[in-house]
């Protein structure tokens, strides 16, 4: 390999302040770069498989894993170290490596060697992420790195401020030694960054001034188009934030070398002043109530920290010393929050659990955190700890209002404090707000990502576009908890509710952490997750006694496979199981649900699940002969311990034949089955079930049994049909949840027909003439509720539904002929 006269010196330095060789570094153009070579060569000798990491991290630390065609998998953290808990590595037989990443610069050694040393007892390589902490590396007691391979970054916002540049250290008596080889090779076969992309790096400073002095609104289009332009070389791109890489790996030229050289003359200084000043934030936090810090910062002398974390007691307050400490002129940001971050764009391709059981101390921390300056100077810390002193107890206590707010209410205070707060524009949304209106007075502020015009041209509801409803996880998480301090402040005892199940699982996913802000009238996530599997649903069903049609499943996760169910008969039925995770999904060819005619056609939609990226499994059922008409819904209520006390349901005359939307029900003859409430009883009370819970059945007349299709864990889309028949479906929420009532045990079956579809679509397209008739008779007694028509509603909303229902007309003749 040739080196230039400066990447040597880089590696010189290195190995000097290491006690390590020079010729076991190699110099990257950036550090991102030369984690991807290495995990390329693991996967090029080890396979394919995993790499555990962390998820308060950049997502740049994770890129690499993806560009190598590695799995990232996420584990928890240490409340001492802010890295990988080595007490809690979750369970893994495809593991081929770990990162040890040294959080804000925390190195701590004993932790490290028991990281280091799971690792390698279960097979895996072990990859230390120095970003944040130059030179400073693990080591044994003997000072001799652990580590099989050391990144360490001069990159931006970083302790060298080159911008540009990184180092990859190769363990000399790593033992899988092809790896080694390889890694070595690849990077010293690199070709150096040219002039071109040299001189951008030159422009980094100037861009960041110009944007810094603009407005967000300005500032954010302008740096997409300079980015696009390629006269801009972003920290972070939006292509990094889908989990993309920008460049393929390099090294760097000469001059960006010459100007990391000439950088470490100040590191050692550098280094004592940071010191100093993580000693003093340590000292003073020590007897602060209300802040919380890591205690490996400073176990064995204060480290030299990048930047000192704190733990507050929720973002409230962390985002407010954030503001504070940079309008003070000492600059500040809330590093690793969101998750990920900056936050990424398109979750799916990180992997991002949304079980988060295994990483509940990381979503504490990442709640709670605070990072303060530490090249701030001793006479700045000391203003910085000023400022989180008054932040802490002003902030603390107006979280202690917010919190007192919503006790000691009763049913008459309720119009000027109840804030309905609904995900999702659709037709749910809509029948939210209407039944909120009508029994307390109240608007629903409902949030959307699209505009639904029926819905944001109602007079009942207080409309809001914002993308980060259909964005990641962590991005609607900081939208919802600022809203909802916004909300509380103003005296608004806010209920969180969700229109789709996406939407809905996220709230249940967030629910312990904005509990203290919403009341969620939702199970928590374990319950939510468990039942709307559709595989553990029909497990349940086994179990308690409940008919259901037979069930086969099909793991799409795994590698390319052919399914032949044994003694399926043909047409069957395939429907993704985890219908919250494959809602969120588009692609050509999606169909709510398949209906498949042969071996080959159900391969053909297993094989397309599999290419479009669905990793849960595939659901194939016999198919229930009958029409449309042989279908049923059920609404239940159930308060804390599972007794259902309010029910409701019919028998559905109509579905949606769109292929997006099949078997949402557009027309709901309300009539009671004997069958089916019993049923749904038992279910509720063995789960424990909270809340609303929406059935589907079909009736099968081989058996004159209904079997039961799947639970939604929320309220269905019709929901509004038991209102229509007699109990406002917004009441059992209010009284159970915000009012802490009993419930007294009703039941709604007034005979009125809920539908979306007009009477001609009715006479048209319901077969059964027992049925059509009894809907039409219906039509002539004006027991026919439609949840967009209300008296006194706005103009442009009676002209949007009217536009939504004649369309209705062309939709059933395009799909039904």
């Amino acid at each position: 390999m040739h080196r230039g006269q400066y990447e040597y010196r880089i590696a010189e330095i290195m190995a000097e302040k290491t006690g390590t060789s020079p010729d076991d570094w190699y110099c990257v153009y950036r550090a991102r770069e030369g984690m991807q070579v290495v995990f390329e060569s693991i996967r090029a000798h080890e396979g394919s498989g995993e790499v555990l990491t962390q998820l308060l991290t950049c997502c740049t630390a994770v890129n690499p894993i993806i560009a190598a065609g590695l799995i990232p998998v996420y584990g928890d953290i240490s409340r001492d170290t802010a890295s990988l808990d080595p007490r809690r590595l979750p369970e893994s037989t495809s593991l081929r490596a770990i990162v040890l990443q040294h959080t804000y610069g925390i190195v701590d050694a004993s932790d490290s060697r028991d990281l280091v040393r799971a690792a390698h007892s279960l097979g895996a390589l072990v990859i230390e992420d120095c970003a944040h902490g130059v030179t400073r590396m693990a080591t044994d007691e003997q000072g001799v790195p652990v580590a099989d391979f050391s990144i360490h970054s001069f990159g931006v916002e970083k302790i060298l401020h080159t911008q540009f540049g990184g180092a990859v250290w190769v363990n000399p008596g790593l033992s899988k030694g092809e790896v080694a080889r390889d890694v070595r090779d690849r990077l010293g076969a690199l070709r150096p960054a040219g002039a071109y992309l040299t001189g951008l790096t030159g422009t980094f400073l100037f861009w960041n001034r110009v944007f810094n002095h603009l407005p967000g609104c300005v500032a954010r289009p302008l740096r997409r188009v300079v980015t696009a332009a390629r006269l801009f070389e972003p920290a972070v791109s939006d292509a990094e934030r889908m989990g993309q890489m920008d460049h393929a790996p390099m090294r760097p030229s000469e001059k960006i070398s010459r100007r990391v050289v000439a950088a470490f003359e100040d590191l050692d200084s550098d280094y004592e002043s940071r010191s100093r000043v993580v000693s003093i934030y340590h000292q003073a936090f020590s007897g602060i109530s209300g802040v919380g810090s890591f205690s490996a910062a400073d176990e064995f002398g204060a480290q030299p920290l990048l930047k000192f974390p704190i733990l507050v007691e929720g973002p409230m307050i962390a985002d407010a010393i954030t503001r504070a400490c940079c309008a003070a002129g000492y600059y500040t940001s809330t590093w690793y929050r969101p998750e990920l971050g900056p936050g990424v764009i398109d979750p799916c391709t990180y992997r991002v659990p949304v079980d988060r059981r295994g990483v509940r101390v990381c979503d504490d921390i990442i709640d709670r955190l605070v990072t303060l300056p530490t090249d701030c100077g001793e006479e700045g810390a000391r203003r910085v700890i000023e400022i989180v002193e008054a932040h802490v107890g002003t902030a603390a206590a107006e979280c202690e209002d917010v919190r007192m707010s919503c006790e000691s209410l009763d049913e008459s205070d309720l119009a000027s404090c109840l804030r309905p707060v609904v995900l999702g524009g659709d037709v749910l949304a809509y029948s939210y707000g209407r039944c909120f209106f009508e029994a307390y007075g109240v608007k629903t502020q409902v949030i959307s990502a699209v505009n639904v015009r029926v819905t944001s041209s109602s007079k009942f509801i207080d409309y809001v576009l914002d993308s980060t409803v259909g964005g990641s996880i962590e991005e609607l998480y900081l939208m919802l908890r600022r809203r909802g301090i916004e909300m509380r402040r103003e005296g608004k005892i806010p209920l969180l509710l969700g229109s789709a199940d996406w939407q809905v699982r996220s709230i249940c996913e967030l629910k312990n952490r904005l509990a203290d802000l919403y009341v969620i009238p939702y199970n928590d996530f374990d319950v939510f997750d468990r039942i709307t599997q559709k595989g553990n649903f029909y497990a349940l069903c086994e179990e308690l006694g409940m008919p259901y049609p037979k069930t086969w499943t099909f793991d799409c996760s795994g590698g390319a496979q052919r399914i032949d169910p044994v003694g399926l008969m043909y047409p069957a039925i395939a429907k993704p199981s985890n219908s919250a995770c494959y809602d969120t999904m588009a692609f050509d060819g999606k169909e709510k649900i398949y209906t498949v005619s042969s071996r080959d056609d159900l391969q053909r939609v297993f094989d397309l699940l599999q290419r479009v990226g669905y990793d849960k499994d595939l659901v194939v059922q016999e198919f229930i002969p009958g029409p449309d008409d042989s279908l049923c819904s059920l609404t239940t209520f159930s308060t804390s311990d599972g007794d259902v006390r309010v029910v409701s349901g019919g028998r559905v005359l109509l579905e949606d034949h769109d292929p997006a939307r099949i078997g949402n029900p557009v027309a709901i003859q309300i009539e009671r089955h004997d069958q089916l409430v019993d049923d749904a009883k038992r279910f509720c009370m063995h789960v424990g079930y909270v809340g609303f819970a929406n059935f589907d059945a079909k009736y099968d007349e081989r058996d004159g049994k209904y079997k039961f299709f799947e639970v939604n864990a929320r309220p269905g889309a019709n929901t509004y049909y038991m209102s229509a028949a007699g109990v406002n479906f917004v009441k059992p929420l209010v009284e159970s949840f915000v009012l802490g009532k009993d419930v007294p045990y009703q039941e709604a079956y007034d005979d009125v027909l809920y539908t979306l579809v007009p009477k001609r679509v009715i006479r048209d397209y319901v077969f059964d003439v027992d049925a059509r008739r009894r809907a039409l008779d219906l039509y002539k007694s004006r027991r026919v509720a439609n949840p967009f028509d209300s008296p006194g509603e706005t103009l442009a909303h009676r002209l949007w539904a009217r536009v939504r229902w004649v369309r209705q007309i062309d939709k059933f003749k395009r799909y039904m002929g």
